[in-house]
């Protein structure tokens, strides 16, 4: 049976596609709350798993650290490919 993080994904995303008026993104933004939080719980949860103990604080700052070099790298490759 379908999982409630994915069925929220792909409402959301198919949605974008299906609306003409850019406002009405906001209609179906509220699910990307839904999406986020069962993300960020999935990987607190894998982090603790493979952790070792007393590290499972650590291992979650190193995933939030790895996370956002892929947000700075993906910002500038963007820009990079867009001014191309």
């Amino acid at each position: 049976h379908p999982k409630p993080r994915g069925v929220c994904y792909v409402t959301r995303v198919m949605a974008y596609t299906l609306f003409s008026d850019p406002w009405m993104v906001l209609s179906v933004e509220p699910l990307h709350g839904i999406t986020f939080a069962f993300k960020q719980i999935a990987a607190v949860h894998y982090c603790a798993a493979i952790a070792p103990p007393g590290c499972e604080t650590s291992a979650q700052g190193f995933k939030d650290v790895v996370v956002q070099l892929g947000v700075i790298t993906g910002t500038f490759g963007g820009g990079a490919v867009l001014e191309g």
